[in-house]
């Protein structure tokens, strides 16, 4: 009966979940059952009526919604699902210890993809610092970057009064994977932002040429080659392996 109250649960089911609740009869479905897999799936998965139906229904408690280090609050936080996290927040008395759990989880998923609002009410709500940000050496601005995020970028810096240190952390990551995925919006912002040097370009072997150019982003390798100087012989490495129109493009460069 768990295994069917968790599926009930995940696709938002709240007919299904009652009608199993009901239909138990003495034998009630352990929704605490899996670390309570019910909540967290339900959360993580934006079904706040199944969320309150959930807590009502079972009592569920603060330690149950802090299962498996908060999953609740960091996968509602990792899809978008402000209002769920507003709502765990409210009803379990969640704390900033809470949202920091594994290295702020929470805050570096909702900048990865892109939830800027969740962003902000986890800043505003558990008063994060710019070492939370900064946690896992700025993983939170380098995926933000890396998924095209730019307001995300534009927020964190603007927030936690990021450098051009920051920046270059994990050998560049935040400019070689936003120039990997063909994110030119964000590799300017980062150029412009954090005055960044042909050395930091070049960081991790050419990381930023080489992928740029084996996924066939021109409009990057173009701004990479007329920003940063390279020469013809920084792309030939690359040339068999770029995709066609920037293998057009390197044999034209003199």
């Amino acid at each position: 009966m768990a295994n069917a109250l968790v599926r009930a649960a995940r696709r938002g089911e709240l007919g299904e979940c009652r009608r199993l609740h009901a239909a138990a009869g003495a034998a009630i479905p352990d929704a605490r059952a899996y670390n309570n897999q019910a909540l967290r799936v339900a959360a993580a998965n934006g079904h706040l009526a199944v969320c309150e139906w959930l807590h009502a229904t079972y009592a569920l408690t603060p330690a149950d919604a802090r299962a498996i280090d908060n999953d609740a609050l960091q996968w509602a936080a990792h899809n978008g699902h402000l209002g769920v996290c507003r709502w765990l927040h409210t009803t379990y008395g969640l704390t900033a210890a809470d949202a920091r759990v594994d290295n702020n989880w929470a805050l570096r998923h909702a900048a990865g993809n892109g939830h800027l609002g969740v962003c902000r009410w986890l800043h505003a709500t558990f008063h994060l610092t710019a070492a939370d940000a900064r946690a896992r050496n700025n993983d939170t601005l380098c995926w933000a970057a890396e998924n095209g995020h730019l307001g995300v970028c534009q927020w964190l810096h603007a927030t936690f009064q990021l450098t051009t240190e920051d920046a270059r952390a994990w050998d560049n990551c935040a400019l070689r994977w936003a120039a990997a995925n063909g994110h030119l919006g964000v590799c300017r912002w980062l150029r412009a932002t954090f005055h960044q040097t042909s050395a930091d370009a070049r960081s991790d072997y050419n990381s930023a040429l080489r992928n740029a150019a084996q996924n066939g982003h021109l409009g990057v390798c173009r701004w990479l080659h007329a920003t940063f100087g390279f020469a013809a012989a920084d792309w030939e490495p690359y040339v068999r392996t770029a995709k066609l129109p920037v293998a057009a493009w390197i044999a034209t460069i003199s």
